[in-house]
């Protein structure tokens, strides 16, 4: 009895120092990152759980960050539209734990994330969402155990950014451009003018571009399972859930057009949305 005793006591101790680690981390330091483009997640989480319903919310990667509008999209549809899209490397599981934060009756999801989401394991980056939220204490309640542990393993770096980034930096690190949160306005939808195509004219390098595998043979299991939970417990608030893709470059597409078909036909039969 004296052991569990010793066991559970030594237990408690480990856990508060790793809470109390945390909460400085997070709370204890000035925020440094609240200028960076990931942290308009912020900005877009606050717009959407402030947003009555019925209303359209979008989850995707940067391709919804930089391809959708949402202001307009609103004044057009005379609908709320909200968006949590912003950054592939947040994986999946988090906006859409975010989102579970204002689900409500006759609300329409679109799902349109990145095509690795189906292909590869949840892209979650632990630096990208650290860093985002910062101070943003509330917003951790939206990590799945996995992605939690994953953040705390990453908290003595984020520390060591964090003292790093003040002792240089006292405000904060610096951003500006298309890659900062004042590319955006207070609702996290873009703003930032974007003339021109950006892309170079000679031919795209896969190693510096992400190639999307547009094949039914990489579609895993796992990923079709994570969102088809999810769209099942939307569709049990009341919530319509629909699939779309996102655009991608010619270039980058590994896959014939038959391919392209059988890809959406696999989606289509595999996931519990349309």
């Amino acid at each position: 009895k004296k052991l569990i005793f010793k066991l559970f006591a030594y237990f408690m101790i480990l856990t508060s120092l790793c809470l109390g680690f945390g909460l400085f981390v997070i709370q204890g330091l000035p925020a440094q990152f609240q200028r960076s483009y990931q942290s308009a997640i912020v900005d877009q989480y606050d717009r959407f759980v402030q947003t009555t319903s019925p209303k359209i919310i979008f989850l995707a990667g940067s391709s919804g960050a930089f391809g959708l509008d949402i202001d307009r999209m609103e004044q057009a549809l005379d609908i709320p539209v909200t968006s949590l899209a912003l950054h592939a490397g947040f994986g999946n599981r988090f906006p859409m734990e975010l989102s579970k934060a204002n689900i409500q009756s006759g609300d329409i999801i679109v799902l349109a994330f990145e095509y690795q989401v189906y292909n590869d394991e949840d892209r979650f980056g632990s630096e990208l969402v650290a860093t985002a939220l910062d101070h943003r204490i509330d917003m951790y309640r939206a990590l799945s155990f996995d992605d939690m542990v994953q953040i705390v393993r990453y908290f003595p770096k984020f520390l060591f950014k964090k003292v790093d980034s003040l002792m240089q930096n006292p405000n904060g690190v610096p951003a500006a451009g298309v890659y900062a949160r004042s590319a955006f306005n207070e609702h996290g939808n873009m703003i930032f003018r974007r003339p021109k195509c950006v892309l170079p004219n000679a031919p795209l390098s896969p190693e510096s571009y992400t190639v999307s595998h547009l094949q039914a043979s990489h579609i895993r299991q796992d990923a079709i399972d994570t969102l088809n939970a999810y769209i099942s417990y939307a569709q049990e608030r009341g919530a319509h859930v629909v699939v779309s893709f996102p655009p991608c470059l010619d270039e980058l597409i590994v896959g014939s057009k038959a391919d392209i078909e059988g890809y959406q036909q696999a989606l289509k039969e595999r996931l519990h949305a349309p």
